[in-house]
């Protein structure tokens, strides 16, 4: 399973993040728009076709998904403010466009953080506290269903 946000507020169970790592990836499932695979090329003869054999929807098992889940965690995520959807955004669905990695390929920490407080023009401060906010509505809504784990 993914590894917990650095930026999160502490004190939430691990099966918030896996609700909101869920959400995550049926964002990027489904029906366009969504990253493409590859199937040509912009060669000079514009016929490129990669081999069968090396198709990587048979190779990598796709993910499990939790529509049920995924669409509750949506619900609250389209009633926050526009400011807040965005840090969300920035931890989960885009993390990986915000990340940055020194030259071992290691993850510097707090990147993603200042960079979506210079972007968003908001402090530090709000970013954490708006994020927990979130994973706090998430979590009640879950418990309120009766749905824990």
């Amino acid at each position: 399973m993914a590894a917990l946000p650095e930026n999160s507020a502490p004190g939430f169970e691990a099966w918030v993040y896996h609700r909101m790592w869920n959400w995550s990836a049926w964002c990027w499932d489904g029906a366009w728009p969504h990253p493409l695979p590859v199937i040509s090329c912009g060669s000079a003869e514009r016929r490129y076709r990669p081999p069968v054999s090396r198709d990587d929807e048979e190779r990598l098992p796709k993910r499990a998904i939790h529509v049920e889940h995924a669409l509750m965690v949506d619900r609250i995520y389209q009633e926050l403010p526009r400011v807040e959807q965005r840090i969300v955004q920035f931890e989960y669905p885009r993390r990986y466009e915000f990340d940055e990695f020194n030259f071992r390929g290691e993850l510097i920490r707090n990147v993603r953080l200042q960079k979506g407080c210079r972007m968003l023009g908001i402090k530090q401060v709000y970013y954490q506290v708006a994020l927990g906010s979130v994973l706090a509505q998430v979590q009640q809504v879950f418990l309120d269903k009766g749905i824990k784990g």
